[in-house]
């Protein structure tokens, strides 16, 4: 069976290692690059604390500052391991969605003790600032990258599609689901995901796919890839049957 993942290829190795491990291949086909701004100047004096929602906010904030000793929190494991990658020291994982990293700084941290950081893209879907500030703390928000998404459906996606060899999607973001959707209605391909399931981390995420078809659409019932994962066994247990 085929699975089609849609993350940047750093983060897809690992995915695919664990659906080879299934005995899952996987069609590989990044919707988006990264574009990290440079010659931002990064002010963390008198910062508690780093807030990092995404992967992508560790790499763009470790290409501006050297500084690592700085307590950071992170949104769930991926985030966690790309952050001890890049040498910070002090790392709490959230294991969660937004709400669960914002519950997390609110229930370890005291507004009183200094400013949070957040390394934040440009255009996020969820507006973690203000979550943190409704709490009571005061965020200094970093625009450090943006998502560049492809205006045009890749020939392997749009093949295997018109095939019919894609049988799973999996979406760990709104922001990736919506490229994903747009390109497919631009290329008026609705019709071929009624035979393909859909995974995905959250019930946002499901939203953004849900003016399609699918076959199924599975929530993982934690937002984390064993979650993910746990539900594509369900999944693939129950086609043999």
């Amino acid at each position: 069976m085929l699975t089609l993942v849609t993350r940047e290829e750093k983060d897809a190795k690992r995915i695919s290692r664990l659906l080879s491990e299934r005995k899952l291949n996987t069609l590989n086909v990044p919707l988006f690059s990264v574009s990290y701004y440079k010659d931002i100047k990064i002010n963390l004096r008198k910062i508690q604390s780093i807030i990092f929602s995404s992967s992508n906010g560790v790499r763009a904030l470790s290409k501006l500052t050297k500084k690592r000793t700085i307590k950071v929190y992170v949104i769930g494991d991926r985030t966690f391991h790309v952050a001890k990658r890049h040498g910070f020291k002090n790392v709490i994982n959230a294991k969660g969605n937004s709400e669960s990293l914002c519950r997390l700084v609110n229930n370890e941290l005291n507004p009183k003790n200094g400013k949070l950081y957040y390394a934040a893209g440009k255009d996020q879907a969820v507006n973690i600032k203000k979550q943190l500030e409704r709490k009571g703390f005061s965020v200094r928000k970093g625009i450090l990258y943006e998502i560049v998404a492809r205006k045009f459906l890749p020939k392997k996606i749009k093949d295997a599609l018109i095939k019919k060899k894609i049988h799973f999607v999996l979406f760990f973001s709104p922001k990736t689901a919506d490229i994903l959707i747009k390109l497919v209605i631009k290329n008026n391909l609705q019709s071929c995901f009624s035979s393909i399931d859909a995974f995905v981390f959250s019930r946002p995420v499901k939203g953004v796919i849900s003016d399609i078809r699918w076959k199924s659409i599975n929530v993982a019932k934690k937002p984390n890839l064993e979650s993910m994962l746990q539900a594509i066994d369900a999944k693939v247990k129950a086609r043999k049957r």
